[in-house]
């Protein structure tokens, strides 16, 4: 099992042992679970604002052209729940593509019906409270997130 290069009271992240391309990173949740939904929605957020730190990294350090941000969650996975970030570059010989199908229009809105009815999200957010907004430095051209963005392209 490869080195833990990262680790903190609710992450840990690993170079993977069978990596898929050179730069594939691991992000495991300390709490073992194989249901994302097992987890605390906070631990959940900061999983995936890591993966998005490991993404920049491939893309800075690597030099890579592009990245895989990929959730393996539940029993088909034969695993615990982790997140793959998976480094691209021209010719990597990796491909993720799949044939889209055309879907049955009634289990499309069967669906989309089921959908409406049990997501709250709406309704979750009317009960986040509001942050304090602090006053915040001027941001030099460095510390722009699109400056950064502006910087991956290869």
């Amino acid at each position: 099992m490869s080195d833990v290069v990262y680790e903190d009271s609710f992450i840990k992240i690993k170079v993977d042992d069978d990596p898929i391309t050179t730069g594939h990173l691991t992000i495991y949740p300390v709490q073992e679970v194989a249901q994302l939904e097992e987890l605390p929605t906070d631990v959940i957020a900061y999983m995936y604002e890591v993966a998005n730190k490991c993404a920049t990294f491939l893309f800075e350090g690597l030099k890579a052209h592009g990245t895989n941000i990929i959730l393996y969650n539940g029993p088909n996975t034969h695993t615990k729940v982790h997140i793959a970030v998976i480094a691209r570059t021209d010719g990597d010989g990796l491909d993720l593509h799949w044939q889209p199908q055309q879907g049955d229009p009634a289990k499309v809105n069967e669906m989309a019906a089921k959908l409406k009815s049990a997501l709250v999200i709406g309704e979750q957010k009317k009960t986040i409270p509001q942050v304090q907004q602090t006053q915040t430095k001027q941001q030099s051209v460095t510390d722009n997130i699109y400056y950064h963005e502006l910087r991956r392209l290869p």
